[in-house]
């Protein structure tokens, strides 16, 4: 048998404000000894225990630790500094889910920008509109992962929307239409997935309560648990990506 066994994703139900609150974390089993929580810089939560502990005394651990998992996670998301972006070149940075990359100028680039992990590549014909090339490339990229999230809300808050729209919104991170239309700025691609997440969830909980009543934000702390710690973020920086 391996030392340890692949990552799996597990929901439950945690009691908050005298409703219950799904929780989602990811499960990784090993030769350990204890129990162990970590928060990633996505503000994911991944456990770590032994094989021989139960799920149930696993999640009851959680339960314990909720307090220490909620101030950690803000504290994350309050550490994720925007880096500007007006102006590519003068900074050598691009903000991409959260964190800054290097931007690098390469004569034998064959793509206008790419990204290679762990840092952004720009061809270097391409050098001088580099703001519009990576607002082309965050277009694409917010097509493959924005309707997965949406999908995911979708489906915990049992509604259907009509169809999913990337804008060029400077003002809104997302929108509902009257008809079901979800719109989302290209621009979420530079937040913290946990922040892209507070929105997608924002958005799903307007198809059923088109409003910011009492009864809105507690489906969208249904939907999404960890929604305060999101729209502190985008409070805090969002107006800086907007530019």
């Amino acid at each position: 048998m391996s030392s340890q066994l692949s990552a799996l994703s597990h929901q439950f139900f945690l009691k908050a404000d005298s409703c219950e609150l799904k929780a989602e974390y990811t499960l990784i089993r090993s030769r350990r000894r204890s129990i162990g929580l970590q928060i990633r810089k996505d503000a994911a939560l991944f456990v770590r225990a032994p094989f021989f502990v139960p799920r149930k005394m696993i999640e009851n651990f959680i339960r314990d630790k909720q307090t220490w998992i909620e101030k950690t996670r803000q504290r994350i998301l309050a550490d994720c500094r925007p880096a500007p972006q007006k102006d590519f070149l003068q900074t050598g940075k691009i903000l991409y889910r959260g964190q800054e990359y290097p931007l690098e100028v390469s004569s034998k680039s064959c793509t206008p920008l790419c990204f290679q992990e762990t840092h952004f590549l720009i061809s270097e014909e391409y050098r001088p509109h580099a703001k519009k090339m990576f607002e082309h490339w965050c277009r694409a990229r917010a097509e493959e992962i924005i309707p997965d999230r949406v999908r995911h809300y979708a489906q915990k808050a049992d509604v259907s929307y009509q169809s999913i729209k990337i804008n060029s919104a400077r003002t809104r991170w997302g929108s509902c239409s009257e008809r079901g239309t979800l719109n989302f700025s290209w621009r979420i691609m530079m937040v913290p997935p946990a922040v892209m997440d507070y929105v997608a969830a924002h958005e799903v909980a307007h198809l059923v309560h088109p409003n910011h009543s009492r009864f809105f934000w507690s489906f969208v702390a249904q939907l999404c648990p960890e929604y305060r710690a999101g729209r502190k973020w985008l409070k805090t920086h969002g107006n800086h990506l907007m530019d």
